[in-house]
């Protein structure tokens, strides 16, 4: 049996906002069969309520798309923001952009047992925390390296003096690479 794809509303096709509530749980018994939809704003309130060191700042929309059906529950979580950072090539604060897309399947079971590819609640349960889910979302979409596009930007927030160091353009980078070049120079015999 091949599987299903579903697809939800885009980000800017939600049907309400949830801006307002300071948490992010549904009540499942009043979840409607079918398709629901559910916007958020994400902030720093948001990262530092959960216990993780990965993201302290940032600012997102997220729109979650939730398809019921009988014990399944399917989630398209979008997100689109920016988190705050520190950049990896000069050290300066800035903003790096951040959207993804996923999808999480939950299932309400008798006795819940772990999955890599599904999520197992025990049935009955009054309310879903859909916060770990979003910072899942959020977090996988990291890059890899936080760096900011510098000769892009004329008004780059980047240390000028860090990147002329690191592109060979600073008087302290030439006098370390004369020393590099001394002590390369040095003939070091151990003896044993």
């Amino acid at each position: 049996m091949a599987a299903k794809i579903f697809i939800f509303a885009p980000l800017s096709e939600v049907l309400w906002d949830m801006k307002a509530l300071t948490k992010f749980e549904l009540a499942l018994p009043q979840l409607k069969e079918g398709l629901n939809r559910l916007a958020y704003e994400v902030d720093r309130e948001f990262f530092t309520r959960l216990d993780q060191d990965l993201i302290n700042e940032g600012s997102f929309e997220v729109a979650i798309g939730l398809e019921k059906r009988g014990e399944l529950i399917m989630l398209n979580i979008e997100h689109c923001g920016h988190l705050v950072v520190n950049c990896d090539r000069c050290a300066e604060q800035i903003m790096m952009p951040n959207e993804g897309e996923t999808q999480l399947m939950i299932k309400l079971v008798e006795i819940p047992r772990m999955d890599d590819e599904v999520t197992y609640i025990q049935k009955g349960t009054e309310v879903l925390d859909l916060s770990p889910f979003i910072f899942e979302a959020i977090s996988l979409a990291l890059p890899l390296v936080n760096t900011y596009a510098c000769k892009e930007d004329p008004e780059a927030p980047c240390n000028q003096e860090v990147l002329k160091i690191l592109e060979g353009k600073s008087e302290l980078s030439n006098k370390d690479s004369l020393l590099g070049d001394k002590l390369k120079n040095l003939n070091l015999e151990f003896k044993k």
